[in-house]
């Protein structure tokens, strides 16, 4: 299986469920138009929890180098691909 160690930042929302601007962690597909995005990271409260994030189906998708730029029913996303050395840590403590 794919793991890919991503930082996802919230560009602009039409809701405030995503309760951080930020989080790091991983997914196993980079966003697909048509199909919502997941992925995992580190708890707020409890940082040995797994924190999943789930989108609204993708409806656009722009890859600039290491940068994913999407956008779902009500958010726009900036995804980036982060480097094996600037995740593994967090990968290794949060894998289901």
């Amino acid at each position: 299986m794919n793991y890919y160690n991503v930082k996802l930042t919230k560009i602009r929302s039409s809701h405030e469920n995503l309760r951080t601007d930020e989080i790091v962690g991983f997914c196993n597909e980079l966003p697909i138009l048509d199909l919502t995005f997941v992925m995992y990271g580190e708890g707020l409260e409890l940082k040995e929890a797994v924190r999943i994030v789930t989108t609204t189906r993708v409806q656009h998708v722009e890859t600039i180098g290491n940068i994913i730029n999407f956008g779902t029913e009500n958010s726009l996303y900036k995804l980036e691909l982060l480097n094996d050395d600037d995740s593994t840590e967090k990968k290794k403590a949060i894998v289901i």
